[in-house]
């Protein structure tokens, strides 16, 4: 499922990148929250997750490209002299962006989710794609298969196919 531009929270762009680097990463909030500036690479257009910010002590290394890409052009357009954040909201930390997902949830139709479910969509989304389960855990943050295996949802649709 691909979103057209501005369909995440109009009126708060800052919360929308963030909410959209969740739908294709599947990360963690406060994991996304943590990406730093100084964790940019510009000449070969990489992010990087230190492994300080990573609930499981890896980190994980972003190249950006394709929806990478657009979001972190918005994010460089963004940026704030002397905010050390990527994802942040006019130059303070992002900490609340639940008006932003009710907005979203509201124009896309669909009731009763949380920003968590975002993580199993991420993980599906990839697997279906056809990225290795490793990348995938990897992206995630995930140690273990079993992991995997609970965020990786089965639909009936799915078994038919």
């Amino acid at each position: 499922m691909r979103r057209r531009a501005g369909r995440w929270g109009r009126g708060d762009p800052d919360a929308a990148d963030l909410l959209e680097w969740f739908f294709w990463t599947g990360q963690r909030t406060k994991a996304i929250k943590s990406y730093l500036w100084a964790a940019f690479d510009s000449e070969s257009w990489t992010l990087r997750l230190h492994p300080a910010d990573d609930k499981v002590g890896v980190g994980v290394a972003f190249p950006l490209t394709g929806v990478y890409s657009e979001i972190m052009e918005r994010r460089l357009e963004r940026r704030v002299v002397g905010c050390p954040f990527v994802f942040h909201r006019r130059g303070k930390p992002i900490r609340d962006f639940r008006g932003t997902w009710r907005s979203a949830c509201r124009e896309a139709g669909v009731v009763g989710k949380i920003p968590y479910d975002l993580r199993k969509t991420a993980a599906r989304n990839m697997v279906r794609a056809g990225v290795p389960e490793g990348v995938v855990m990897a992206i995630m943050g995930w140690k273990t298969r079993a992991m995997m295996d609970r965020y990786n949802i089965t639909s009936d649709a799915d078994k038919l196919e």
